[in-house]
């Protein structure tokens, strides 16, 4: 990579199942949202953090080195509208875009858009730069490229042993050695899809969202009853999950909360090291600009 190319701001795309995040990165000495030194705008960590700053930054905000949003669809007309409408003043054009995709039938889209646009084509971890993660799983080539971009965040993050918890669609607890090796973890249902799969697979069940957790875990009628479990499902098996990876750790590994629901449900976990919106993009950034300092 040409090193004028790589002083020019990064646009990071991660291609999720329900929602794509795109984060632009102007300055190249700090990743967006989080200063090479001190605190920023809308960080938040837990009482257990000790070697993990948080790095919350609301949809359409950023700091001035970075601009980060989120978009429903993978649409090249309406992520060209979505950008139109973000980006503001006279922001210098994007010189590299990188792509982490668990969804392949959008893909193309997003490929429209950054070529249309920027006259881009996307890079792609481990397929077009390294990402330092070895995986000791059986087989390495299934592991979703969210769940390593989060492990390598989260490592990078606390520099040993850690886990990194991601509460989004499906909700993943995935664990890393103090030698920064992945060793696997845990999936499971999220909020919303086990709330829309009780009321499409049963018939007297209602739909029902989840926006605060519940008083009581004896629901009073149907919908409370649902909310309880959904609400103390999520939490209590994230706990044990988290509880167990550290079990296997040998120790008393940090954890880190990200994901779309991850305030939602960060309150339950005061003990998680930091709550990190966009750690996959953390991870992203990260691991290419690793790759121009190899």
């Amino acid at each position: 990579m040409e090193p004028a190319t790589a002083a020019r701001p990064i646009l990071a795309i991660d291609l999720g199942n329900t929602r794509i995040g795109v984060e632009v990165v102007y300055r190249n000495e700090a990743r967006a949202g989080v200063a090479a030194s001190g605190a920023n705008e809308g960080e938040r960590a837990g009482p257990g953090a000790g070697t993990a700053r948080a790095a919350g930054t609301p949809d359409g905000a950023g700091s001035g080195d970075t601009l980060r949003f989120r978009h429903p669809t993978a649409d090249a007309a309406s992520l060209a509208a979505a950008w139109r409408e973000r980006v503001k003043g006279d922001r210098p054009v994007p010189g590299v875009a990188l792509l982490a995709s668990v969804h392949p039938p959008a893909e193309a889209a997003v490929a429209t858009w950054c070529r249309e646009a920027f006259g881009l084509s996307p890079l792609r971890p481990r397929a077009d730069f390294p990402l330092p993660l070895p995986l000791r799983v059986h087989r390495p080539d299934r592991v979703g490229i969210d769940r390593q971009l989060n492990a390598f965040a989260a490592f990078r993050r606390v520099g040993g042993a850690c886990i990194a918890v991601s509460l989004g669609t499906a909700i993943t607890v995935d664990a890393v050695s103090a030698a920064g090796e992945f060793l696997g973890g845990a999936i499971f249902a999220g909020a919303g899809l086990a709330a829309a799969a009780l009321a499409d697979r049963c018939a007297l069940l209602p739909g029902v969202t989840l926006d605060e957790a519940p008083a009581t875990a004896l629901g009073r009628d149907t919908e409370e009853a649902i909310r309880a479990g959904i609400w103390f499902g999520v939490t209590g098996g994230v706990r044990r999950l988290v509880d167990r990876a550290r079990e296997e750790l040998g120790g008393r590994a940090a954890f880190l909360l990200t994901g779309g629901d991850a305030e939602r449900f960060a309150p339950a976990f005061p003990d998680a090291a930091a709550v990190v919106d966009g750690l996959a993009l953390e991870g992203l950034v990260l691991a290419y600009r690793e790759s121009l300092r190899a």
